[in-house]
């Protein structure tokens, strides 16, 4: 990834936490590993109960929709935007399926994040931990 793409995920990534939290060559480092992806509207990334991948992911612009299968009805669970994160509840928590499904409510660009670099800061970064801690 070129300098220029991967200083400007990390502005971006730097405006919202727990991004907001790390340190510039950390942030530059998750950026060099992020791929990003335009999502069209009504795609659908992953559905609740689908193995949940090594990946979690970071609103750029648009929005997506998050929403749960109660009693074989869709309830709307949250709606996600800019600088908004999901997909990343299983990989802390260590499930190994999606709890919600996930479909882009507008077009969108989101970032994808690999997890295995991110683990490492939830270990080392005690605001990072907190943070999830509180939100999740």
């Amino acid at each position: 990834m070129s300098n220029i793409i991967k200083e400007r995920i990390a502005d971006f990534l730097k405006e919202h936490p727990p991004f907001s939290f790390i340190s510039r060559n950390e942030l530059l480092n998750i950026a060099s590993h992020i791929v990003v992806e335009y999502i069209e509207k009504d795609r659908i990334l992953f559905n609740q109960g689908e193995p949940a991948s090594e990946r979690f992911y970071v609103v750029h612009e648009g929005a997506i929709e998050l929403t749960n299968t109660v009693q074989g009805k869709e309830v709307l669970t949250d709606i996600c935007d800019e600088g908004d994160i999901f997909g990343i509840r299983s990989i802390i928590a260590q499930d190994q399926n999606y709890t919600l499904t996930v479909q882009a409510a507008e077009e969108s660009l989101i970032y994808s994040v690999p997890a295995g670099s991110f683990r490492e800061l939830l270990n080392k970064n005690n605001r990072v931990k907190d943070f999830f801690d509180t939100v999740f």
